[in-house]
C-alpha cells in the first residue's frame, strides 16, 4: 500500500511539474526573446542637383527602411541595413546630374541621429545586398550574432517596418520558417516584406541575428529573401574592424556580440 502512494505522488508530482514547465514556456513572451531595443528606423534624404548653363537647381526624394544595431564603441554604434539603401542611382557624365544622401537613424527611445555610410556591398548577381551604417554619439545595445546559420525548417521571427509602419516602441514583429538557400548566396523566408522591411533582421528563437532581410519575391510577398548568413556574418565584422581602425579605436575593446568565433572560409 505504501509502495502505492508514492508511486502515485510521483506521478502527480511529476505531472504538476511538467504542466508548471509548459506554462511557463508557453507564458513566454516573444518581447523577451527577440532584441527589440536593438531595432532602428532609417530614413534617407536624396538630393539630385542639375545644372544647366550654370544655373543649378536641387530635389530631395525621400525613402525609409530598417536597421539593427549589431556593434558599438565608445565613440557610437553601427547599424546594420541593406545595400540598396546606401547607394544612389547612377548618373552619366553628361546628364549634367549628380547626388549626395544624407541618413538618420531612429531607435525604439524615439531619439533622432545623423549616420553615415560606412562601407556597402551591392552585388546583384552574387546575391550581395548589404550596408555598414556608424551613428556617433549613438549608444544602441547590439544584437547577438549567431553561431551557425539557421537549419531548413527553423522558425524565424523578423523586426521590420514595412510602408514605414511603426513608431519607436513598437514595431511589427513577423514571423516564418527558413526556406534554405535557393540561389548563390540568397537565403528565403517564409516571412512576409514590404518597401520599409528592407535591412530588417531575421532572429532566430534565440533572439540572434541570423539574416538581414534585402529583397522581396513581388507576386508573392509571403517569400523574402536576405544575405546568406556567413557573408553577412563577415561582412559585420570587418567593417567593424575597418572602420574602428580607421576611428583609431582600441580593437581589443571593440563590443561586437558576435557569439563565438567566425568559421573559416
Amino acid at each position: 500500500m505504501k509502495i502505492k502512494k508514492l508511486f502515485t505522488f510521483l506521478i502527480i508530482f511529476t505531472c504538476l511539474f511538467s504542466c508548471s514547465v509548459l506554462q511557463k514556456k508557453h507564458s513566454t513572451s516573444v518581447n523577451e526573446i527577440l532584441p527589440m531595443d536593438s531595432f532602428t528606423f532609417i530614413k534617407k534624404t536624396l538630393i539630385v542637383r542639375s545644372c544647366f548653363q550654370n544655373v543649378c537647381s536641387g530635389k530631395e526624394f525621400r525613402s525609409a527602411g530598417s536597421g539593427v544595431a549589431v556593434a558599438q564603441n565608445k565613440l557610437g554604434t553601427y547599424v546594420v541595413t541593406a545595400g540598396h539603401i546606401c547607394e544612389d542611382p547612377p548618373y552619366s557624365e553628361n546628364s549634367g546630374l549628380t547626388s549626395s544622401s544624407k541618413y538618420e537613424i531612429l531607435n525604439m527611445a524615439g531619439e533622432k541621429n545623423s549616420a553615415e555610410v560606412v562601407t556597402s556591398a551591392l552585388k546583384d548577381k552574387d546575391g550581395v545586398d548589404i550596408c555598414m551604417l556608424f551613428a556617433a554619439g549613438v549608444y544602441i545595445e547590439p544584437v547577438k550574432i549567431a553561431a551557425n546559420k539557421p537549419k531548413a525548417g527553423d522558425k524565424i521571427y523578423n523586426l521590420a517596418a514595412p510602408y514605414s509602419i511603426g513608431q519607436p516602441g513598437a514595431v511589427p514583429i513577423l514571423e516564418g520558417r527558413y526556406i534554405g538557400e535557393i540561389a548563390k548566396n540568397t537565403f528565403a523566408y517564409s516571412v512576409p516584406a514590404a518597401p520599409g522591411s528592407s535591412g530588417s533582421g531575421m532572429f532566430n528563437t534565440e533572439g540572434e541575428l541570423v539574416g538581414v532581410l534585402y529583397a522581396v519575391y513581388w507576386r508573392f510577398h509571403n517569400i523574402s529573401l536576405a544575405n546568406e548568413f556567413y557573408i553577412m556574418k563577415e561582412f559585420i565584422h570587418s567593417s567593424v574592424r575597418k572602420y574602428n581602425k580607421i576611428l583609431d579605436v582600441d580593437q581589443d575593446k571593440i563590443e561586437i556580440p558576435l557569439n563565438r568565433l567566425l568559421p573559416k572560409f
